[in-house]
């Protein structure tokens, strides 16, 4: 008698056909993350391979502040920035979720110790990536809320924020 055991797969429709014939099924994102989570691999290491993963277009990689953070570490190509950030226009990402977490990596930049970028990059890179998917008002309305939510007690970053969210939309809008 055949006992189906679990696929690995990257291959989302193979996977599907497995799910529907009863057979578990996870990917190399799933892998990553269970390995972190396990203490297996360290949050570095997943977030190096993470950003690894975006650089080969896997396309179901879910974004944090870290590894927007890693794909603008020293030496990194500038397509590597492009192919991470561009997660945050990802069809599975909405335009609140891809602002809080493009904030959020601004607030890990001003909280750092040794900068290994600035949050005017991370903000600049961010706003250009969300246009990806999503409208210029849209983007700059969310990104100064999440600001708003969770830059309060960094004026000097919340001013940065909503700035140059007001700058990329008069630049994205012609006649403004």
């Amino acid at each position: 008698m055949f006992a189906p055991g679990v696929l690995y797969a990257d291959d989302l429709g193979l996977r599907k056909v497995g799910n529907g014939l009863g057979v578990s099924s996870f990917s190399t994102v799933s892998l990553i993350q269970v390995l972190a989570e396990e203490g297996i691999i360290n949050s570095l290491e997943r977030d190096k391979l993470l950003v690894s993963l975006a650089e080969r277009h896997y396309f179901v990689i879910e974004v944090s502040p870290e590894v927007l953070l890693e794909a603008l570490a020293p030496g990194r190509p500038l397509q590597t920035v492009r192919d991470v950030f561009s997660l945050l226009a990802a069809p599975t990402m909405n335009v609140d979720t891809a602002a809080t977490t493009l904030v959020r990596a601004v607030r890990m930049v001003a909280l750092q110790d040794v900068k290994t970028t600035t949050a005017g990059r991370v903000i600049g890179d961010g706003l250009e990536a969300m246009a990806l998917s999503f409208p210029p008002l849209a983007v700059a309305k969310a990104v100064i809320r999440a600001a708003n939510a969770q830059l309060a007690l960094l004026p000097r970053e919340l001013q940065l924020v909503k700035a140059a969210s007001v700058e990329f939309f008069k630049r994205c809008t012609p006649g403004s």
